[in-house]
């Protein structure tokens, strides 16, 4: 679709030697990329112009640094979701009435980023028992969604939960985000749907940082296991570690106890409503 055109831009934000090719077909004045600190796979070959360094920052930031060269500058963040009428509808009608809710979406396409079942279940009957919670299941068509699903309700039996997984559509899932109270995920694409919807996250991580790649308005309500793994599985500082570095080992998320997830889970409650989300802003 590109051929015959030129650009007057072209804002490489991928990294991978497959993209850094095919942006060989997009002939462009200026090519702006990463800071050379983030750059591998041969990117500084296929770009002019660099975004300015950001050290340890989350993607989110850096992300947004591509707009300067051009004369963009983003400081207010705003996702303008269009969620149709029918997809809310659908959403009142499988969780109805004003109940609070827990979201549980429990799987990442990397298994490695998973917690386990009997965690999960343990803090679905933490929030029913205490604090009166529906539990909403959320997830995929996959096997291991199915199967982690049916492990978490064989757990709570008497626990009031709506099922949803694999039943929903793309925009069915934006409508029932927006119902959740907070929803509880590994990193994953939930965590940051539910954060730009404006529905508190607590994020589960240990192999993948948060500080990097958490929901970016919900950060402070993440549980962030990153460093110890690194120095157990990796036996490094963490901040000896590329930046974006994963630890995707056996067991490395039962490093997460549940414990720490009720307690910020209580914690979360237990603010006032306006103060669980960080401003919609973007840090210096």
């Amino acid at each position: 679709r590109c051929q015959g055109q030129s650009f007057d831009g072209l804002l490489l934000m991928q990294l991978a030697l497959r993209a850094n090719l095919l942006s060989l077909g997009v002939r462009a004045k200026r090519r702006v990329g990463y800071d050379r600190a983030r750059s591998k796979e041969g990117h500084s070959c296929f770009v002019g112009e660099r975004i300015a360094a950001h050290p340890r920052g989350h993607v989110l930031e850096t992300l947004s640094r591509f707009g300067a060269p051009v004369g963009v500058h983003v400081d207010e963040l705003q996702w303008d979701f269009a969620i149709p009428d029918a997809a809310h509808q659908q959403a009142r009608e499988w969780l109805p009435g004003d109940q609070p809710l827990l979201g549980i979406s429990a799987c990442s396409s990397h298994p490695m980023r998973n917690w386990n079942a009997a965690g999960y279940a343990a803090l679905a009957q933490h929030a029913h028992d205490r604090h009166g919670m529906g539990v909403v299941l959320l997830g995929g068509r996959s096997e291991l969604e199915r199967r982690t699903a049916d492990a978490i309700l064989r757990q709570i039996p008497r626990v009031a939960c709506v099922d949803l997984v694999g039943k929903d559509t793309l925009k069915q899932l934006l409508a029932v985000l927006t119902r959740l109270t907070v929803l509880v995920t590994p990193d994953a694409g939930p965590s940051h749907l539910a954060s730009a919807l404006g529905t508190p996250v607590i994020a589960l991580h240990a192999a993948t940082d948060a500080r990097r790649s958490g929901p970016y308005r919900s950060l402070q309500w993440s549980i962030n296991h990153f460093d110890d793994a690194a120095r157990q599985h990796l036996h490094r500082e963490p901040e000896q570690l590329a930046w974006g570095r994963r630890i995707e080992f056996p067991g490395v998320m039962d490093r997460i106890q549940i414990d720490e997830v009720r307690e910020r889970l209580d914690s979360l409650l237990a603010s006032p409503a306006d103060q669980r989300l960080a401003p919609a802003r973007l840090r210096a």
